[in-house]
């Protein structure tokens, strides 16, 4: 009976009394066949055994089925694999909820959180590398990502108007909360690159002069001020409630610090860095990639502060491109945080309070003031550093629409405020970049004249409110004030450079010579400023070519004025200007023995090059040279012939500027304008210099020697010869 069971399907015979084995229907070869992958060929039809197992006297066993059971299934290694995917997914999921309510300060009642439903233990693996990003964090959530500091204001007034009131809109607040818990974990990388007590006892000493110049043009409330500062931030990032921007800035000062001083720092002593050059590259990449490139952290105001000493630590250091895009991004997250509305409403306030009209007086919660004052400062901050870059580069403004706050000039002490003088001289200069534009349209040379002027009579009104003898040269010691003067003698060159190139004639006398001023006051100046820097100092490349600037023009100057004949050509002194120039070369020598020092090597050797083919007698034969200089790239320059005066033998002059020095050479015509004079063109008057340039398509960033890397271009040579 029990035969008949098993070969019939009876209601009486359970699944479990199947056998978990039987014969594989429809097959013809047997176990040993199969996995020798031959043909199975059978003797006959009955016969017990195939040809193949009987050649090598094997058991012939014909191939038999596995019933899929729970046990067959579970002792597959895909079964087990699949298995062990499962729980580690489980693993996550608990993990990411723990982190939730750590993150949130809920950490109790969570064993239940060990109870996941069989969804939930079904999800694929994650590991953290493929954890999802912030952004994707972002999209996911219901919340537009506007915060009440920069949501719409047509949206705003639709729940604040005659019949409803919004109070949200009014708590304006800066929270310091790590946006998710992966930001909390980051902080111990930053700690493992903080160097030890003795190391930040040294950097204290080296770190007051440039904070305290620093916070005088950008000041910013959540960046350390001072050497004890920086000491005071390296205590509490030891302790467990250290905040990961906090560290980061804090990092990166000391960075700047030791960059200054490489010197100072290198060796193996307790007090000392082994390799100052891999400390500061480590510090920049964990920076960079932590801080700078998140959207979440960078956005906030602690990020933004941190973004721009970042800036300030490759300042001369990285890719233009590079840098200019991170000063864009900077602006438009500070815009998406609503950065200038508090500027905007922090102004509406204080004009309030200070108002005499009757009634009372407007009132608001102190952290909102508070708030608004410190978005204020970062602001500010931002948009003169955005200027500068376009000044220097010739870039357009990202903040052209937010003007610098006009702040007085003068403090309760009767000294300069370096802060409101930069901003003072810096939104003067921005004209410099309309200028620039005028001449590039080809606009009439009569409205790029007036522009030009107007902008001058406004640095000279600036400089006019100066305290007397404010305005000096030879500074004993380091001072915020050299760096300001320098500064601006560098902006009036700018002001009148291109004018002052390309005419010869009576008619940009002004330009000539307010230019050929300027470049010998910051000549002289960068004389004295220059070995007063640090040799790591965070802007000495940009002094350098400033001075670079001045001295070629002086170069040129002394050219134009042995085959002019216009007489404010030939009052150039050539043997005075020409010891300037070589002081001011000995200068650069000097300042490229110091860290990140090949700037200044390369411009003095550029400068020698151009003054032996510009003071060489012409010939008939091709002369030109080959510069490869860092921020431009490699130029071919070529001397013209001696130019011929195109300008009309009677020319129209035009309006000139009521300046005192000027009284000698003006003239009743003068007031006529609309000279002949411009309309010539502008190869006709060009000077006696043409180049061509060739720029590379790739930038290199960081070498392996960060401190003395060029990274703009490979050189191929600096030896200016011809």
């Amino acid at each position: 009976m029990s035969d008949i069971s098993v070969q019939h399907d009876g209601p009486a015979v359970g699944i479990a009394e199947r056998p978990a084995k039987s014969v594989r229907k429809g097959t013809r070869s047997c176990t040993e066949c199969r996995h020798r992958k031959v043909r199975c060929v059978w003797p006959s039809e009955g016969a017990t055994a195939c040809q193949g197992c009987l050649a090598r006297r094997k058991t012939c066993e014909v191939q038999l089925r596995m019933r899929r059971t729970a046990e067959t299934v579970s002792g597959t290694s895909r079964a087990r694999l699949k298995h062990l995917e499962d729980e580690v997914s489980s693993l996550w999921n608990v993990v990411r909820q723990l982190e939730g309510r750590v993150s949130s300060g809920d950490v109790g009642a969570h064993s239940n959180l060990l109870m996941l439903s069989g969804v939930e233990a079904r999800q694929p693996v994650e590991s953290p590398i493929d954890d999802r990003s912030d952004e994707d964090e972002d999209f996911d959530s219901d919340d537009s990502g506007m915060t009440t500091q920069n949501t719409p204001s047509h949206l705003l007034n639709l729940f604040d108007n005659g019949l409803l009131d919004s109070e949200s809109h009014g708590s304006l607040t800066v929270s310091r909360q790590y946006p998710n818990a992966k930001h909390s974990h980051s902080i111990s990388y930053f700690r493992k690159l903080m160097p030890s007590r003795e190391v930040m006892l040294r950097v204290v000493a080296y770190a007051s002069p440039w904070l305290a110049a620093y916070n005088a043009l950008f000041p910013q409330t959540n960046i350390m001020r001072s050497g004890q500062d920086l000491l005071a931030h390296y205590d509490k990032s030891k302790s467990p409630n250290g905040e990961l921007l906090e560290v980061a800035s804090l990092l990166v000062a000391v960075a700047m610090t030791i960059q200054q001083f490489p010197d100072d720092f290198q060796g193996d002593s307790p007090d000392r860095i082994r390799d100052v050059p891999v400390f500061i590259k480590d510090v920049n990449d964990l920076v960079e990639r932590v801080v700078v490139n998140d959207d979440v952290l960078a956005g906030t105001l602690d990020g933004i502060g941190t973004s721009l000493l970042y800036l300030r630590l490759h300042l001369g250091n990285a890719p233009v491109s590079k840098m200019w895009l991170i000063v864009r991004r900077i602006v438009a997250l500070a815009e998406l945080n609503g950065l200038p509305r508090a500027v905007t409403a922090l102004a509406k306030y204080e004009e309030s309070m200070l108002s005499g009209h009757k009634g009372p007086k407007p009132t608001a919660n102190t952290s909102v003031v508070a708030s608004w004052k410190s978005k204020a400062e970062v602001w500010t901050s931002i948009c003169a550093i955005d200027r500068i870059q376009s000044l220097m580069w010739s870039l357009p403004l990202a903040t052209a629409n937010y003007p610098l706050p006009k702040l007085p000039l003068i403090d309760a002490n009767g000294q300069v405020d370096a802060g409101a003088y930069q901003c003072a001289i810096i939104e003067t200069a921005t004209r410099i970049l309309e200028i620039d534009n005028l001449i590039q349209a080809g606009r009439p040379l009569e409205e790029v004249f007036q522009v030009v002027v107007e902008t001058d009579q406004q640095m000279r009104t600036l400089d006019s409110l100066t305290p007397k003898g404010w305005q000096r040269i030879d500074w004993p010691d380091f001072n915020i004030y050299a760096i300001l003067q320098y500064w601006q003698q560098y902006l009036i060159i700018r002001i009148h450079l291109q004018l002052a190139l390309k005419y010869d004639g009576r008619d940009f006398a002004f330009n000539f010579i307010t230019c050929l001023g300027a470049a010998q006051e910051l000549t002289k100046r960068y004389i004295f400023l220059r070995p007063l820097l640090a040799r790591g100092f965070f802007a000495n490349r940009v002094l350098d070519l400033q001075a670079f600037t001045g001295i070629v023009f002086l170069l040129l100057a002394v050219c134009r004025g042995s085959y002019s004949s216009g007489p404010f050509f030939q009052s150039v002194d050539t043997k005075s200007t020409l010891d300037l120039v070589d002081k001011a070369v000995d200068t650069m020598r000097f300042a490229a023995a110091g860290a990140a020092g090949g700037f200044a090597r390369q411009a003095a050797d550029s400068i020698c090059s151009l003054r032996s083919l510009l003071m060489q007698a012409q010939t008939s034969e091709n002369q030109k040279i080959t510069l490869h200089l860092a921020l431009i790239g490699t130029i071919h320059v070529s001397r013209k012939s001696r130019p011929t005066s195109s300008i009309p033998s009677n020319p129209q002059p035009i309006q000139q500027p009521d300046l005192s020095w000027q009284s000698s050479t003006s003239n009743p015509g003068l007031a006529q304008g609309q000279g002949g004079l411009f309309e010539s063109s502008v190869d006709d008057l060009m000077d006696s210099l043409s180049y061509s340039m060739e720029i590379p398509e790739s930038f290199s960033y960081f070498t392996d020697q960060t401190t003395g890397s060029e990274p703009w271009l490979t050189w191929s040579g600096w030896d200016g010869t011809s």
